[in-house]
């Protein structure tokens, strides 16, 4: 466990030690509160018994006879086969065959005792009623009258039946084996994050004396599961970190269990054949010993076949099976337990946890945070390849000065695109930046969101199958290519002109940031014009005038902007008195409405017209004094 600070034995290093053993201690119990105990294994999602196994072909178990369990590396196998088919019954028994269950194929057929007599002149199952007496009984024939019947039925049997019987059980319990994988493999494939996959080894069956009933295998181990579809093939096989068998006594009561030295000592048995689950002769020697070491009515059967009900006397049986399970916080027990002992024994505190308890005052630098200190860019700069907002400046911000900070928010709300942020930035200084999650999903999710040139220096873990292992080696094996490939006077030259083309951006960034604000400083100036009379900013002005047209539209504005104002100080006073002091007549007559300008004729057409109406006029005296002389 590395850590960042060197406690002295002094009075304080001693009561940070104490401080920081106590805050594990409290987390691991806390964690052993969550934490359910379940007693019997049939409470479990799925478990699959390797003496389900039948011997049908396209079907393999270690356990078989042709295996091999010191050569091979496959635990189970299961193809999927086409159902047998049902042999046809012979032509003259249907006649007395009766009804059968569709639902169940494997009930076995049977013949009636006797069946109504045909009819002479009428094929099928028509009966031959008397008409004069509809009430008497039909005949009927027996089947006993027919031996030939009985010799064929029972030769069909024989010889198509229980063959076919038998073929199709084995089918049967392959197929049902097959459909427990798929679900297994099918929960395993969305859930991997909530579900494990365990191989389970000595079935401890036991009705205890405080009546608790335990049925559950006291040894486990990582297993993995594959499916090929093209081949609808399964393959159990043991984990790709490796099988890891331990024991998981916690269903038994403390009460019960051999003492903890000898615990120890079956754990040390045990680690040495952790990687051998089917070293039947040193997996028995432990599993016997074991349940001798828990009560001297202890019993252990290597049988494959679990019992049918929990004995008085704990009993452990061999009986191997395929567990899927909900993840338990085991892990996390164990690793906060190996921790409360590297700090007991002397190991090194991190800064983050004297944080925690504490003692802030006493934390140092670590040989990391100076190892940084040289390549950590100091001009404020943010590296960020994604939009982002000033909450998740502020973020980055303040890692600068927190030990630690703490972003919540529900779902949808940007943190893994905070992240992604965060990553590319620390990376482009020169840090180092390890990302954990509980689940794989959220790591994937990401990823996807981290760019292509930065995911290139990243080395990827987001499981334990064999997928995240070659995903693990891809990542490693191209970042020793990218550092083989490095050339630091091409990759200078490269940075330079990167570093041009971010101060042009940058310059014309200020530049249009320099204009929107001169033009935002327009938008907000306060005018006054026509000495006072209209006062505020442009867009308040302008709605003034607009409001104010209907009022003044009369009044054409042919004045341009920059145009000086034709008359005088004294010549515009001169020209206010005489207006005011126009008589009442004339200022009547100004107050009448205009004639629209368009509507008045031109020059010549009004001379037109005037001309015209002499000429009507004089035409108009002379028709007079022609008819007054009439």
């Amino acid at each position: 466990m590395k850590g960042t600070a060197d406690p002295s034995d002094s009075r304080n290093g001693i009561v940070l030690r104490d401080r920081a053993v106590r805050l594990f201690k409290f987390l691991r119990e806390l964690a052993r509160l969550r934490r359910r105990i379940v007693r019997d294994l049939f409470e479990y999602e799925r478990v699959v018994w390797f003496h389900d196994m039948p011997e049908y072909k396209g079907c393999f178990s270690i356990l078989g006879l042709e295996s091999d369990t010191s050569q091979d590396t496959t635990w189970l196998e299961v193809r999927k086969s086409p159902e047998p088919k049902r042999p046809p019954i012979p032509t003259a028994c249907q006649r007395w065959l009766e009804d059968t269950d569709e639902d169940n194929p494997e009930a076995e057929p049977k013949l009636r005792d006797e069946i109504p007599t045909r009819t002479s002149h009428t094929p099928g199952y028509e009966l031959n009623l008397h008409p004069q007496d509809e009430a008497s009984t039909p005949p009927v024939e027996r089947l006993s009258d027919h031996p030939e019947i009985l010799e064929k039925w029972d030769r069909w049997k024989q010889d198509y039946w229980r063959p076919w019987l038998e073929a199709h059980s084995r089918w049967k319990a392959a197929d049902d084996i097959y459909c427990k994988l798929f679900s297994m493999h099918q929960q395993m494939k969305k859930l991997a994050e909530r579900y494990e996959l365990l191989l389970g080894l000595g079935l401890l069956t036991w009705e205890t004396p405080n009546n608790q009933v335990i049925r559950r295998h006291i040894v486990v181990g990582d297993a993995y599961l594959t499916f090929d579809a093209n081949k609808a093939k399964f393959e159990l096989q043991a984990a790709p970190e490796g099988v890891k068998l331990h024991f998981e006594p916690e269903m038994i009561d403390q009460n019960y269990l051999p003492p903890l030295n000898q615990q120890k000592e079956f754990e040390s048995m045990l680690g040495l054949v952790q990687e051998s689950p089917w070293n039947k002769d040193e997996t028995d020697k432990i599993l016997r010993s074991f349940i001798h070491s828990i009560s001297p009515q202890g019993v252990y059967s290597d049988s494959l076949s679990p019992p049918d009900r929990p004995p008085k006397a704990p009993t452990i049986t061999f009986a191997p099976a395929l567990i899927l399970r909900q993840r338990t916080q085991r892990s996390q027990i164990q690793c906060l337990s190996s921790i409360i002992d590297q700090i007991s024994k002397g190991g090194n505190i991190p800064s983050g946890i004297e944080i925690l308890c504490e003692e802030p005052e006493q934390v140092e630098d670590s040989d990391e945070s100076k190892e940084n200190a040289g390549t950590q860019i100091t001009d404020g700069t943010l590296y960020l390849p994604l939009p982002t907002n000033e909450e998740q400046e502020q973020i980055l911000y303040q890692i600068k000065s927190q030990h630690g900070i703490l972003v919540q928010g529900p779902p949808g709300t940007g943190k893994s695109h905070t992240i992604a942020n965060i990553i590319c930035h620390l990376l482009a200084q020169g840090k180092r930046v390890l990302v954990t999650s509980q689940t794989p999903r959220a790591l994937k999710v990401l990823k996807e969101k981290i760019p292509t040139e930065m995911s290139a220096l990243c080395v990827t873990l987001l499981g334990n199958d064999q997928a995240a292992r070659q995903e693990l080696e891809e990542s490693v094996s191209g970042i020793n290519q990218k550092y083989s490939d490095w050339n630091p006077v091409q990759n200078q030259r490269l940075i330079t002109r990167l570093e041009e083309h971010l101060y042009e951006l940058r310059k014309d960034k200020a530049n249009k940031e320099r204009l929107l604000r001169e033009q935002r400083e327009i938008d907000t100036y306060h005018h006054e014009v026509a000495g006072g009379n209209y006062k505020g900013t442009a867009q308040q002005i302008a709605q003034r005038v607009a409001a104010e047209e209907s009022k003044f539209a009369w009044l054409e504005d042919t004045i341009e902007n920059d145009e000086s104002c034709p008359l005088s100080n004294d010549e515009f006073r001169e020209l206010l008195r005489l207006y005011r002091n126009l008589p009442e007549e004339y200022s009547l007559e100004l107050k009448k409405e205009l004639v629209n300008r368009e509507l008045i004729p031109d020059m010549a057409l009004f001379i037109r017209l005037i001309d015209d109406e002499k000429k009507t006029k004089q035409a108009l005296s002379e028709c007079e004094s022609q008819r007054g002389s009439l």
